[in-house]
């Protein structure tokens, strides 16, 4: 016998609209979760990339890599400019200034200080040392890894090089380091409008320094190393220009009022 429902639907019509309307609940519910994983990851990337800028700002200043790194001991036996020590150090935080007070950009088992997506610090080690080719002068490679149980997916570590000088008095299995010296890291005073032929897409009038500072940053790359080729698949130059020949840089500072930004050039 045929059931009916007051509104003229059979018990298995209702059924089967429950089911169809809970399908497309549980369809819609799945992406959501996938579009709010992806922008975690997203996000996670540009943590990361922000943590290296701030590496490279506060260690680029020597005295501020100097005292976090004074008294540690290398390894400098057959170490040349290309077999490197096989010592590693390992910090519990790295600051970005000349104490223990200064603000704390990276802490082992902590959040990331510039993070907005729970991004975690797993280790902060000093290494890849190899010999800068000049008498007690090393240079070493920061990697800031991150805790693969906070990652939407496998990041790269966040890494920035240092140059340092150790005491040529000690065993060459224990040298301490004496500090670090200037890295070659140069920074330029760029009118806005220069180099934004570096990079379309930043804005004339400098704008926002902490929403696009991607594009800034990228700018500031290619301003120098690499510089420009028109054409290329990203096609965010505007004109070819030569770069500066250095391996990197990044923008520290843009007003828009003086219509003028300063990239640092890293060695």
């Amino acid at each position: 016998m045929r059931i009916k429902t007051r509104s003229g639907f059979s018990i298995t019509e209702i059924l089967i609209g429950v089911a169809i309307i809970m399908i497309i609940a549980l369809a819609f519910a799945s992406l959501t979760t996938t579009m709010m994983k992806e922008m975690k990851g997203l996000t996670q990337k540009a943590d990361a990339a922000e943590l290296r800028n701030s590496m490279i700002l506060a260690l680029s200043n020597s005295n501020v890599c100097s005292w976090q790194l004074q008294g540690r001991t290398i390894r400098t036996t057959g170490v040349t400019s290309t077999n490197a020590s096989s010592t590693t150090i390992t910090l519990q935080n790295l600051y970005a200034g000349l104490n223990t007070n200064s603000f704390v950009i990276a802490q082992t088992g902590g959040s990331v200080s510039v993070s907005q997506s729970s991004l975690r610090v797993a280790s902060i080690i000093l290494r890849d040392i190899f010999s800068t080719g000049t008498p007690n002068e090393f240079i070493g490679t920061f990697h800031v890894s991150f805790d693969e149980s906070t990652l939407v997916r496998s990041i790269k570590n966040a890494t920035t090089q240092v140059v340092f000088i150790v005491n040529p008095s000690d065993p060459p299995n224990a040298r301490r380091i004496v500090g670090c010296t200037s890295s070659g890291s140069r920074s330029f005073l760029l009118g806005t409008p220069y180099l934004r032929q570096f990079h379309s897409q930043i804005d004339l009038g400098c704008g926002n320094m902490n929403t696009g500072k991607m594009f800034w940053d990228s700018a500031c790359h290619r301003y120098c190393s690499i510089g420009c080729e028109v054409g290329g698949q990203d096609q965010i130059c505007t004109t070819p220009i030569p770069g500066q020949g250095y391996p990197g840089g990044v923008a520290t500072e843009c007003g828009g009022s003086t219509q003028r930004a300063v990239c640092l050039c890293l060695r």
